[in-house]
């Protein structure tokens, strides 16, 4: 039986026996926007990584979150318009996603990431934090330079390019409106399809077998495998500058 263990406008999160699961609601964007949320979902977040009691984490979508249309307004506003509270937003949601990227890049813990039905280009980025991602059958993600005009800023580029290399990235990137499931785990981005009711068993079906791994291994592997924080931080910090100069200022 699971227990709610923090929640506000944009996010709940359970426990399922030894793991936490966020589930992000469909007005997840509070996240970004609303100081007191984000800030509350980051205090909590920090407390579950060092909660010796659970051993693993998993994030998983509502159905609706892009299918909001008030997802994509809100999207497309902050990057058409001129103003200084626009660009303050825009900083917002940068930093909000370089603090999810500390947590979890390379977290101690094993995680695991959900994907939902219609989903973003950044929402794929953001999956790839995360140690085990699987997508529910149908699943498609939206290439937001084509569907809202704007570039996906978070973390897809990056990830894409140490994944795939820059021929790949830039197909996916420049060429590709849409992009399915199959052809994400085709290229190794996500490790499984599965029906959408079976999405959160399989996440902790993945975290249950990577705690076993005993930590300090896990925390090596993780080393060796995924990307470098400061890279990463060198690349987020350089798209910001680019995306304020080049897309909002112009």
């Amino acid at each position: 039986m699971s227990t709610i263990l923090f929640e506000n406008d944009g996010i709940r999160c359970d426990r399922e026996d030894e793991f936490a699961v966020f589930h992000l609601k469909a007005d997840a964007l509070t996240l970004f926007f609303d100081i007191a949320s984000r800030n509350s979902y980051n205090e909590f977040s920090k407390g579950i990584m060092i909660d010796d009691s659970i051993k693993g984490i998993a994030f998983i979508n509502d159905h609706d979150l892009f299918d909001d249309a008030d997802y994509g307004e809100k999207v497309k506003n902050i990057f058409q318009s001129k103003g200084d509270a626009d660009k303050q937003a825009f900083e917002k949601i940068a930093n909000s996603v370089w603090i999810s990227s500390k947590l979890y890049l390379g977290c101690a813990k094993p995680t695991a990431c959900g994907i939902i039905g219609k989903a973003s280009y950044d929402y794929l980025g953001f999956s790839m934090l995360y140690n085990y991602r699987c997508a529910s059958e149908g699943t498609s993600f939206v290439n937001t330079a084509y569907d809202y005009g704007v570039p996906p800023v978070a973390l897809l580029p990056f990830f894409l390019r140490h994944s795939v290399g820059q021929s790949k990235a830039e197909e996916i990137l420049l060429l590709k409106e849409t992009i399915t499931s199959q052809e994400v785990k085709a290229l190794g981005l996500i490790q499984d399809i599965v029906a959408e009711n079976n999405v959160l068993d399989s996440c902790l079906t993945a975290l249950e077998s990577m705690a076993r791994i005993p930590k300090g291994t896990f925390a090596v592997m993780q080393r060796i495998i995924q990307p470098e924080l400061k890279d990463l931080e060198v690349y987020l910090d350089a798209a910001k500058k680019m995306i304020l100069t080049e897309v909002m200022y112009k």
